[in-house]
């Protein structure tokens, strides 16, 4: 019996590490995903407004500039999909409870 706790923790905490591993993983990804990609398509949107007062007769412009908008909008749901902020706030095993309540409620 005290061997079968024994081997049930240590499956666990190898559960565990490859789950903050995961979570590591997730957020240095999300987190490039917002910074860099997010700032870069922000300045080729800055750049293609300034091009747009130039140039007001450009219809195209206009278009390019909400398609980097919309771009800007959908790597940053996509950065807080791979690492919600309740991971950030919470921790990662506070924000697993919680999460894990939410589903045996619904």
């Amino acid at each position: 019996m005290a061997g079968e706790v024994s081997q049930e923790s240590e499956q666990l905490q190898t559960l565990l590490k490859l789950v903050r591993s995961r979570d590591a993983d997730m957020r240095s990804v999300a987190t490039r995903l917002h910074s860099d990609v997010g700032a870069q398509l922000v300045a080729l949107r800055l750049e293609t407004e300034l091009i747009q007062q130039k140039h007001p007769e450009e219809p195209d412009l206009a278009r390019l500039i909400q398609g980097l908008s919309n771009t800007v909008e959908l790597i940053s749901a996509i950065s807080l999909r791979l690492h919600p902020a309740t991971v950030e706030q919470l921790g990662l095993e506070e924000a697993i409870h919680y999460h894990a309540e939410i589903v045996a409620q619904a």
